[in-house]
């Protein structure tokens, strides 16, 4: 573990401030959901993503729809890849979208190096959790129903559990 050498109080209602250069260097911004955890005497923050615990299922759902259905599919947490159905579609660079798609809170077309996509954001409890990145090679509305029955998969399982 790597000290920062930074200090800092705990204010009376038991708060702490983290300071702006360790947040950014973290990707951590206002908003962000931390988990705290307790290792021998150290008290640790970590990044909390939703999707962590069903990464897996998650991981087989898709899986299984990209090959039934033949579409690549691509499934990020709000920052970084979590699954490619297809290695290739995995290399194109579409993470400087994610921002935008994340802030709009609304499906989105992207043409990237020869490539279409359909972007779908996962909403549960109005933070976006995921998102969805298809690639189109003919018929967006088949995608679009592909996009919507993943989306509601995904957001049935975390709401539930």
């Amino acid at each position: 573990m790597k000290s920062t050498g930074v200090i800092r109080r705990i204010d009376e209602l038991g708060r702490i401030v983290i300071p702006k250069e360790i947040r950014k260097n973290l990707g951590i911004r206002e908003g962000d959901n931390l988990e705290i955890l307790i290792e021998n005497d150290k008290l640790l923050l970590q990044k909390y993503s939703k999707v962590s615990n069903y990464q897996e299922e998650i991981k087989n759902i898709i899986n299984n729809i990209s090959k039934s259905f033949n579409v690549n599919i691509n499934f990020y947490d709000r920052e970084k890849i979590i699954y490619s159905s297809n290695n290739n579609f995995e290399k194109i660079n579409i993470k400087k979208y994610i921002n935008d798609i994340i802030n709009e809170r609304k499906e989105m077309t992207v043409e990237l190096e020869n490539y279409k996509f359909f972007c779908k954001p996962i909403i549960l409890l109005s933070d976006v959790i995921g998102i969805l990145v298809f690639e189109i090679n003919n018929n967006i509305n088949e995608i679009n129903k592909i996009a919507d029955f993943l989306s509601n998969f995904i957001i049935n399982k975390i709401d539930i559990s």
